[in-house]
C-alpha cells in the first residue's frame, strides 16, 4: 500500500512539473525556437528519476554535486540571455527549469518536494506573463487541478511518516473507525482537497484581479495562439477563394451587440459585419480600393452625440494575418486597448489595424498581433445622411473606379442588365438596383452551391456565372451584381465580411465561424430631391439555400459548441482581456472612489467629534488658561493620562498572564501543565503534539496509540482524554480545576509513566 501511494505521488509531482514548464513554453517560441524542448526533457526526467532515484536513493546525486550543479545552471541562463537580450524574463524561467532538474535526481525529503513545489509556481507565474493564448486557460486549470491533488497528497504523505509507530511499540493498523487515516481516499480526505480547492481558487481569483499588470508586453502586443490565415480579406481577393472558408466552421469571431439602452440584440434580422471592400476587377481578381487612414473617434467622446438608432458592439476578433476589423455600417466610433490600435478608412468607413501591427516584426507584412483582439465599436444603421459617419463622399476619381468595367465584357454585361430589367428600365437607380438584385435572388433561374466549375475556364468567371453556369456561392453572386450596376450606370462596389452568426444564449452574444463570410454589394444612390449620395446595401444571394449550407456544417452538436464558444467568451474578455486598462477601469478606479468616499466620511465625522475638543484646548493667551475652561481642560488631560495609565497595565499584566500561562510547568496553572506532563511522557513513544491539531484530536492519536501498546488498554487509554477534558473545562468552560480532580489527574499520570517505563524496558523492544 505504502509503494501504491508513493508511486501515486511521485508521479503527480512529476505531471505537475511538466504541466508548469509547459506553460511556460507554450508561446516562447517568439524567444527562444527550442523552447518547445523543455516539457520534452521534463518528461524524460521525470520518468527516469522515478525509476532510478525514486526507487533506489543511492542512484541519486550527492548534494555537494547538486549544489555545483545549481550554480552552473545559472550560467546556462545568463548565456541564453547574451544571445537574445529580449529573452531576460524567459531565460530566467528556463533557470528554473535547470534548478528543478537538478532536485529530480536528489534523494528527495519533504522538503525537496516543497522547492518542487515553489518552482513549478514560479514558472507558471513566468508563463502566464509571456501568454495569453486559449490554451493557456486550459493547461493553467489543469495545473491548478493537478496542484491541489499534489498539496493533499503531500500533506498526507507527511502525516503518514509522522504517523508511523517506533519500533518499541510494533502496532499493527487498528481497524478502529476513530483511527485517522484508515484509507488514503477516506471522506476527510475528499472534504479536506475541496475545502483547499476553493480557496486556494478564491484566493487565486482575488490576486488576479488586484495583482498589477503591465500596461504592454515587449512587443506592445501580447503573444497568443498561432494566426490564421483568412482568405477573402486582403488587398487582392481572385473570385472563388472565399470558398476556401465557407466549408470552415473554425471560430472567427464573438460579438455582442447592444443597443442604445444596452438591451442586448438577439436573433432576428441576420446581422451584417463589413471586413474589406473591393473596387477593381479585371479578368476573376478583385482589388482593395484606395485607402485613406486616420484615427479613429473613441468610444468615450462618443457618448454626446444626440444619435437615436445606435448599436454598439464588444468584438473577440481571433487571431488572423488579415488587417480587417470588422463592424456593422455605419462607424461612428472605435476603441481598443490602446487608442492608436484602431484606424478607419475614409474611403469606406472600414476599421483596420494600425499600420505598425500590420508591418509585424518579421518584416513580412503581416500582422504582428497574435492572440484574440478585442475591440469595441459604435455604429448607426441609418443612412450616412441622417448621422455623422467617419466616411468621406466619394470624389471624381474614386467614382470613376466605382463606375469601372472591362470593355470587352459592358456591352455583354449592359444586355444582360437590360432583359433583367425587362420594363423597368426607366426607373431611378435604386428602383433598378433593387430590380437587379431580385433577379438574381429570388427569379430561381441562379442558385447557391459550394461546388463550382467552369464552363469555359477561358471565358471570364462572373461573365460565365451569369450567363451560362447560373450556380455559385455569394461571391458570384455578389460580383455578378457589382457588373450589372456599374453597366447601368450605378456606381457600386463589393463587401467582404460576415453574415448571420450563431446566437449563443448562455452568453448573449454572436460566434461567427469561418462558414459564415459572406460577400454582398453597396451601390451609391443620389437622392434626386437632396442631391445628397447615400449607400444601400444588396445583397443578390439566396438566402433560403445559404442558410441550409451553412447549418450543414458543423463539426461538433450544437450543445457542445454552445458551451465550447461560452467559455472561450468569457476566457477571452474576462480572463486573457482583463488587462491593465480594464483592471483599473474596473478595479482600481472603483476602489479608490470607494476609499475617498470613506475617507471624506471619516474626517467630517472627525471634525465633528474634535469641534468641542478643539474649543476646549484652544487658549488664545496665556492668561485664558487660568479659567473655568482652563480649570475643565486641565481635568480632562488628567483623566485622559489616568485611563492611557491604565489600559498600559491591564495590558501588560495580560500579556504576562497569558505568557506565563502558557510556559508554566510549575503547577502556577495547574490544568496546563499537567497537559504539558501528559506530552512530555507521550514524547518519549514517538507521539508528538502537531501545532495543526486542537488537543482534543492529540487525545484521541494517544487513545488509538496506548490501547494498542499497553495493558490493561481500557485504563490507561483513557487518561489523555481525561486530562483534555479538565483543559478545555477550564479555558472554554469557565470552571475551576478542584484541587482534589487535579491530585486524581496526576495520579493518573503517575500510573501511565509507571506502565511505559515498563513497556519501554521489555527485552523484545
Amino acid at each position: 500500500m505504502k509503494l501504491r501511494f508513493h508511486s501515486v505521488y511521485r508521479i503527480s509531482i512529476y505531471l505537475m512539473l511538466f504541466l508548469s514548464t509547459l506553460i511556460l513554453s507554450i508561446d516562447a517560441g517568439d524567444y527562444n525556437q527550442f523552447a518547445w524542448i523543455y516539457p520534452v526533457l521534463v518528461a524524460m526526467a521525470g520518468m527516469t528519476a522515478f525509476w532510478t532515484v525514486d526507487r533506489n536513493p543511492k542512484l541519486g546525486l550527492p548534494r555537494e554535486l547538486a549544489n555545483v550543479l545549481a550554480l552552473g545552471s545559472f550560467l546556462l541562463a545568463m548565456i541564453e540571455y547574451w544571445s537574445n537580450p529580449d529573452s531576460l524574463i524567459l531565460a530566467m524561467g528556463h533557470w528554473l527549469v535547470y534548478l528543478q532538474f537538478v532536485k529530480m535526481f536528489l534523494p528527495k525529503t519533504s522538503e525537496d518536494d516543497w522547492f518542487l513545489f515553489l518552482l513549478a509556481l514560479a514558472q507558471v507565474l513566468v508563463g502566464t506573463f509571456l501568454s495569453r493564448s486559449d490554451w493557456m486557460g486550459v493547461i493553467l486549470f489543469a495545473y491548478a487541478v493537478v496542484c491541489l491533488w499534489n498539496l493533499s497528497l503531500f500533506h498526507l504523505k507527511r502525516e503518514l511518516k509522522e504517523e508511523n509507530p517506533t519500533a518499541w511499540a510494533r502496532i499493527e493498523p487498528s481497524p478502529d473507525r476513530d483511527q485517522p487515516y484508515t484509507g488514503l481516499f477516506n471522506r476527510g480526505f475528499f472534504l479536506s482537497t475541496v475545502v483547499v480547492g476553493i480557496s486556494t481558487l478564491g484566493l487565486g481569483s482575488l490576486i488576479f484581479l488586484l495583482l498589477p499588470r503591465w500596461a504592454e508586453s515587449r512587443t506592445g502586443q501580447s503573444p497568443g495562439s498561432a494566426t490564421r490565415h483568412l482568405t477573402g480579406f486582403s488587398d487582392q481577393v481572385r473570385l472563388g477563394q472565399m470558398g476556401e472558408i465557407l466549408e470552415n466552421d473554425s471560430l472567427v469571431m464573438t460579438v455582442e451587440v447592444v443597443d442604445e439602452n444596452n438591451n442586448a440584440v438577439g436573433p432576428g434580422e441576420e446581422l451584417l459585419f463589413r471586413g474589406v471592400t473591393l473596387v477593381d476587377y479585371e479578368n476573376g481578381k478583385w482589388t482593395r480600393g484606395p485607402v485613406l487612414e486616420s484615427d479613429v473617434s473613441r468610444t468615450e467622446s462618443l457618448e454626446r452625440i444626440p444619435e437615436t438608432s445606435l448599436l454598439k458592439q464588444k468584438i473577440s476578433l481571433e487571431s488572423t494575418d488579415s488587417d480587417a476589423l470588422f463592424s456593422l455600417r455605419s462607424v461612428i466610433g472605435a476603441s481598443s486597448r490602446r487608442s492608436d490600435e484602431i484606424q478607419i478608412n475614409l474611403f469606406d468607413g472600414n476599421l483596420i489595424k494600425q499600420s505598425s501591427m500590420r508591418r509585424g516584426s518579421d518584416g513580412t507584412g503581416r500582422t504582428g498581433q497574435r492572440g484574440a483582439f478585442n475591440y469595441e465599436v459604435i455604429s448607426s444603421p441609418a443612412k450616412f445622411a441622417r448621422i455623422r459617419s467617419a466616411e468621406q463622399q466619394p470624389g471624381p476619381e474614386l467614382l470613376a473606379g466605382l463606375l469601372k468595367v472591362q470593355p470587352l465584357l459592358l456591352q455583354r454585361l449592359k444586355q444582360l442588365s437590360q432583359s433583367m430589367l425587362n420594363n423597368g428600365v426607366n426607373e431611378g437607380a435604386e428602383e433598378r438596383a433593387k430590380r437587379l438584385e431580385h433577379a438574381l435572388r429570388d427569379s430561381n433561374e441562379y442558385s447557391y452551391t459550394l461546388t463550382m466549375s467552369r464552363t469555359e475556364p477561358d471565358q471570364d468567371p462572373v461573365l460565365d456565372f451569369l450567363e451560362k453556369y447560373k450556380r455559385g456561392h455569394c461571391e458570384y453572386f455578389a460580383s455578378g451584381l457589382t457588373l450589372l450596376l456599374r453597366a447601368e450606370g450605378i456606381p457600386a462596389r463589393l463587401v467582404n465580411g460576415f453574415k448571420g452568426g450563431e446566437w449563443n444564449p448562455l452568453v448573449q452574444a454572436y460566434s461567427f465561424r469561418e462558414k459564415h463570410a459572406h460577400s454582398w454589394v453597396e451601390a451609391l444612390i443620389v437622392d434626386v430631391n437632396t442631391g445628397q449620395s447615400n449607400w444601400i446595401v444588396l445583397d443578390p444571394t439566396p438566402g433560403t439555400e445559404r442558410a441550409a449550407v451553412v447549418a450543414q456544417l458543423g463539426r461538433f452538436p450544437w450543445q457542445f459548441r454552445t458551451i465550447g464558444d461560452a467559455a472561450r467568451y468569457i476566457w477571452t474578455f474576462y480572463v486573457a482581456g482583463f488587462d491593465a486598462d480594464r483592471q483599473n477601469r474596473y478595479i482600481y478606479q472603483p476602489l479608490l472612489a470607494v476609499a475617498l468616499g470613506i475617507l471624506g466620511l471619516l474626517k467630517s465625522v472627525w471634525i465633528q467629534l474634535t469641534g468641542p475638543i478643539v474649543i476646549l484646548f484652544h487658549f488664545r493667551t496665556p492668561g485664558d488658561f487660568f479659567s473655568i475652561r482652563g480649570f475643565l481642560a486641565s481635568v480632562s488631560l488628567m483623566l485622559l493620562a489616568v485611563a492611557l495609565f491604565r489600559a498600559m497595565l491591564a495590558i501588560r499584566n495580560r500579556w504576562k498572564q497569558r505568557h506565563d500561562g502558557l510556559s508554566d510547568s510549575t503547577g502556577l496553572i495547574p490544568e496546563l501543565a499537567l497537559f504539558e506532563r501528559l506530552l512530555e511522557l507521550l514524547a518519549v513513544t514517538g507521539l508528538t503534539y502537531k501545532p495543526v491539531e486542537t488537543p482534543r484530536e492529540f487525545a484521541d492519536r494517544a487513545r488509538v496509540l496506548l490501547e494498542a501498546s499497553t495493558e490493561p488498554a481500557s485504563e490507561l487509554a483513557v487518561i489523555p482524554n481525561n486530562i483534555v477534558d479538565a483543559l478545555y473545562r477550564v479555558r472554554f468552560g469557565k470552571y475551576p480545576l478542584p484541587p482534589e480532580t487535579a491530585d486524581s489527574l496526576s495520579a493518573q499520570l503517575d500510573q501511565l509513566q509507571s506502565r511505559l517505563n515498563v513497556t519501554l524496558n521489555r527485552p523484545d523492544s
